[in-house]
């Protein structure tokens, strides 16, 4: 298939051109260079300058020692161009040529014709390799297109200012052309009165000149500051600071207690622990049946009275209110109350586990089964709870707390017990202690009795 490049051979005319334009725009800009030569394209433009017209490369002619060294590395690598070209100090395209040229002599010298040589042209065909060659004499008669081509390139290189340059030039003419045409109507509006030729002078007077003066500088006094007045202003307001601060704090601390106060006396604790120490079954609920213990009263009996005479009943070996409370689940982790006598094995199984009271906290946990040994447990964990005044604890103590609360009291009163005790020994140190700081009230040793008898499944060694 037939190749046709733009362009042809390189003529002397445009190797001078291509030179002046590199030397102008340089060796990054080849659109513009190519621009100037319509002949040509730009990957021509490049190759023509790198491999014939760049200043590096050597274009005398060659001596022997660069023959037999082409020679010698084209037989060693052949094909390999480029490397033999940084060997000998030429270009690929020299190297190639000059080794045509050799096997054409060699041929010649040894009478051998090639009739049918794949290097020749064609008529009609072009080189390719245009840009490794001499370039071609400019003929004699040129056309006039040409003609122009070439004189437009030699303008435009000519030329040391470029369109931006040009179009600022034109724009100060196109602006001093308007300054001639206004000032013969300024004249004109002078001589009839109707323009003050001071207006100008006024514009200019206010401008600010920028390189002289400073806009909107305000002078400091030529008197010197008093330092001292400053400070004593800053030390003035600094004090009324603290006294504000501290004005502040104190009205917090005021309020922070009144606040205290008032959460204690009307909370459900405190109420019902002034209670606990009367030892008013009626009293510590309020009402008949409670949230906290159930206490059975009899129709007719409304008053205080009816609530003592039963514990004095109780003191004497009757039966005592205790007995008629049983733990009911569903309320012990809320505010530990003693809910109706009876309650569903499955019921309190159920709740217990929701519950979640700490299983791992106390040794035994739940590991013994039946849902009454589970609901003794509680009600002895509910029973503890509720002397929270006496055990120094909140009421929504974990049974791990109540454990550590039990303990220090125990070595309070016993001091022998300095090692950490079993849960039997503790048992019956607190015992003793329980019983001396309740007063030994028959209520109290009736608590005891009941601790004893739930925990023997929940207090092993």
């Amino acid at each position: 298939m037939r190749t046709l490049i733009k362009g042809g051979g390189w003529k002397k005319n445009e190797d001078e051109t291509l030179k002046k334009a590199v030397e102008r725009y340089g060796t990054s800009k080849w659109a513009r260079v190519a621009s100037l030569l319509p002949r040509k394209s730009i990957k021509q433009c490049i190759a023509r300058w790198y491999e014939w017209l760049h200043p590096t490369i050597n274009l005398a002619e060659w001596s022997r020692e660069e023959e037999e060294k082409l020679l010698h590395h084209a037989k060693l690598m052949p094909l390999q161009w480029q490397a033999i070209a940084d060997i000998v100090g030429r270009t690929a395209a020299q190297c190639l040529y000059h080794y045509e040229r050799l096997l054409d002599a060699a041929q010649k010298k040894n009478s051998v014709v090639v009739s049918d040589d794949p290097r020749r042209l064609r008529p009609g065909e072009i080189d390719p390799s245009q840009e490794g060659r001499l370039a071609w004499s400019d003929p004699v008669d040129v056309d006039e297109d040409k003609k122009e081509v070439l004189s437009d390139a030699q303008a435009r290189l000519a030329s040391t200012k470029g369109k931006k340059d040009k179009m600022k030039n034109h724009e100060t003419q196109h602006e001093e052309a308007r300054g001639l045409k206004v000032l013969p109507k300024k004249r004109d509006l002078e001589m009839a009165g109707l323009l003050s030729s001071s207006s100008s002078v006024d514009m200019k007077k206010r401008k600010i000149d920028r390189a002289t003066k400073i806009p909107f500088e305000k002078k400091a006094s030529a008197r010197l500051c008093d330092v001292l007045e400053v400070k004593r202003f800053a030390n003035k307001m600094d004090e009324k600071c603290d006294d504000v601060k501290q004005q502040k704090v104190d009205d917090g601390e005021v309020q922070f207690e009144q606040q205290y106060r008032n959460r204690t006396q009307t909370s459900s604790t405190f109420l019902f622990g002034q209670a606990y120490k009367n030892r008013n079954p009626v009293a510590i609920t309020g009402k008949k049946n409670g949230n906290f213990f159930h206490a059975t009263k009899s129709a007719g009996s409304t008053s205080n009275s009816g609530a003592s005479k039963k514990e004095s009943e109780a003191c004497q070996g009757s039966k005592s209110p205790v007995d008629d409370f049983k733990l009911h689940p569903s309320n012990v982790r809320s505010n530990f109350t003693a809910p109706p006598t009876s309650f569903s094995p499955r019921v309190a199984r159920s709740r217990i586990h929701r519950h979640s009271f700490d299983h791992g906290n106390w040794r035994g946990g739940f590991q013994s089964s039946g849902a009454r040994s589970r609901a003794s447990f509680l009600a002895l964990k509910t029973e503890c709870r509720t002397h929270y005044e006496v055990l120094g604890i909140d009421k929504t103590a974990t049974s791990d707390q109540v454990k550590r609360s039990y303990q220090k009291l125990a070595r309070v009163y016993h001091p022998d017990k300095s090692k950490v005790m079993s849960h039997a020994d503790l048992f019956k140190d607190m015992t003793a202690a329980y019983s001396v700081l309740s007063d030994k009230s028959a209520r109290d040793a009736y608590d005891i009795e009941l601790m004893k008898k739930n925990s023997g499944n929940f207090y092993k060694n």
